[in-house]
């Protein structure tokens, strides 16, 4: 009963009017934080250009769909072990070692397209590696903010993570459309350069805690200790526990929207301002958590609401014809997708334990993104018998049936107790 109310009680501790000032004024955190602007643009541009580069090659939506899903599938086998290795093992080199490696990946992956030489095989072969890199390295950047900030501060740090996601999404797509006029092995090449960057400000991290390691093996038996250990903490917050099933069901109908929506325009330029708009709306969304204004509203309904405006978002691509007017439907979806993610990372991170919230963290994403592989094949399958517009369609109607099926739930709503109200 007392989960539901975590986040408002966080808010109401000593010290929760801390602001801005006092987070950035702690010097590794701005490193942190840099670091993963940085590192989070260049992704944003290499997915565009990974993705509008195998258009090129293939124009095949299967092509497309078995790409996306290559690199969810490391996100989920690597993911069953990297959260154990996590909290085992020196945070601080387990980052610097992943983007040392992705750096590496990356620049061969530019001279490859430069030499023209880039064939299919390797776009997804170059996904499934740099994901299993990326598989242990956001549980240490999780963990990383559970060091460094105070739980006072975390609603604060939190709410900023998905401000700089908005920051990410109006400068990527503009930086990865004009790279692209340029050459893709530009776009290719600026990432690689984000990673080296990223990788100096983490060296320059000195907090202890991300830099000790704990004694013991890292062997089957503790991997699978330290997966049970993290699924019976994530099974101990009962609102998180009966959310996971239906977030994961929304996981399923979203991740089509990644192949759809590159499918669905005719350039590079379109594609680039389809993610601004949508951004645009994360910034909206990311806003409105940071204000406040949703701990007064219970946790489900929260989540409900935001759903509705995901789908209402996302579902005008298949009714409304013109580009431009369905561009101003993308910030609906932005708005929902603030609003969940918030929600449900700061009721993650505090309430979760630090020494084994990696471990959680990477049993959280596996649970989240298990269902992902497989709606991304099926939805390119089907796109051999129905049209682009048709599968927003059907998505559409998915996910007005999943927000009725959470909206009845009476175990999740009886286990919300109402909000505490902010001082």
């Amino acid at each position: 009963m007392e989960t539901a109310a975590v986040v408002e009680e966080s808010l109401q501790e000593p010290g929760a009017g801390r602001g801005y000032r006092e987070l950035f004024a702690i010097r590794d955190y701005v490193r942190l934080i840099v670091a993963q602007l940085v590192s989070d643009i260049g992704d944003g541009v290499y997915y565009l250009a990974l993705v509008w580069l195998m258009k090129i090659l293939t124009g095949s939506g299967l092509y497309m769909s078995l790409m996306l899903a290559a690199e969810s599938v490391p996100v989920i086998i690597v993911g069953l072990f990297s959260g154990v290795v996590v909290d085992m093992r020196s945070k601080r080199r387990i980052m610097l070692l992943s983007d040392g490696a992705r750096f590496f990946l990356i620049a061969g992956l530019s001279v490859a397209v430069w030499l023209d030489v880039a064939q299919p095989w390797m776009l997804i072969a170059s996904g499934i590696v740099l994901s299993s890199f990326s598989a242990f390295f956001n549980p240490c950047r999780t963990v990383a903010v559970k060091s460094i900030v105070p739980e006072e501060l975390m609603i604060k740090a939190t709410s900023l993570a998905q401000t700089l996601e908005v920051v990410t999404g109006f400068s990527a797509p503009a930086l990865a459309a004009g790279l692209i006029l340029l050459g893709i092995p530009a776009a290719f090449l600026f990432d690689a350069a984000t990673f080296a960057f990223s990788f100096i400000l983490i060296w320059r991290i000195g907090n202890p805690d991300m830099r000790t390691s704990q004694t013991g093996k890292i062997n089957t038996a503790s991997i699978r200790q330290g997966l049970a250990q993290g699924l019976r903490t994530i099974a101990s917050v009962a609102l998180l526990r009966n959310l996971i099933v239906y977030l994961v069901i929304l996981n399923a109908i979203l991740a089509p929207f990644s192949l759809l929506f590159p499918l669905y325009v005719d350039d590079a330029y379109k594609l680039s301002l389809g993610q601004i708009f949508f951004m645009a709306g994360i910034l909206l969304g990311a806003v409105a958590a940071a204000s406040g204004f949703l701990g007064k509203v219970k946790r489900w309904l929260v989540v409900v609401g935001g759903i509705v405006l995901i789908v209402a978002g996302f579902s005008s691509l298949a009714f409304i014809h013109s580009f431009y007017l369905a561009l101003f439907c993308l910030p609906m979806a932005g708005v929902g997708v603030a609003i969940v993610n918030v929600t449900l990372e700061a009721l993650f991170i505090v309430k979760v334990p630090q020494d084994v919230l990696g471990t959680a963290s990477s049993m959280l994403r596996v649970l989240l993104q298990s269902a992902k592989p497989l709606s991304l094949l099926i939805a390119g399958g089907l796109l051999s018998v129905l049209s682009v517009r048709q599968m927003f369609l059907v998505l559409s109607l998915s996910g007005i049936l999943l927000v009725v099926m959470l909206a009845f739930n009476r175990s999740i709503r009886s286990e919300d107790s109402p909000p505490a109200q902010e001082a």
